[in-house]
């Protein structure tokens, strides 16, 4: 099979899961905010339950702000990428840049 049938098929197979009508996931739980006295750790959960977990300084704001950044930099570089398999570590060069743009920007505030 080739890259372009594979593209083809994985388009496709996203299209057709995507119509019928999802379950409604419980609401996410677990660990929100844990504070140090040398960082702050804060998870956001998505209501698919992919976890973002974010490590920052404890004086760094707008947490929730940044945290929903990365999440969608990954909806749209990561979950739109057809050969992207979920539960696979991340190998998307574009998600990369994108991110570490936004991560540079947040560092020079």
């Amino acid at each position: 099979m080739s890259r372009q049938d594979a593209a083809a098929a994985a388009t496709a197979a996203s299209v057709t899961a995507a119509g019928g009508i999802p379950a409604r996931p419980e609401p996410p739980t677990g660990l929100e905010v844990m504070e140090t006295e040398n960082f702050r750790l804060q998870c956001f959960n998505t209501m698919t339950g992919t976890k973002f977990l974010l490590f920052t300084d404890t004086t760094q704001t707008n947490i929730d702000v940044t945290l929903r950044r990365i999440y969608d930099l990954y909806s749209d570089y990561v979950m739109k990428n057809p050969f992207y398999q979920l539960e696979m570590p991340i190998r998307c060069e574009m998600f990369e840049r994108k991110l570490l743009s936004y991560i540079r920007e947040i560092n020079n505030r």
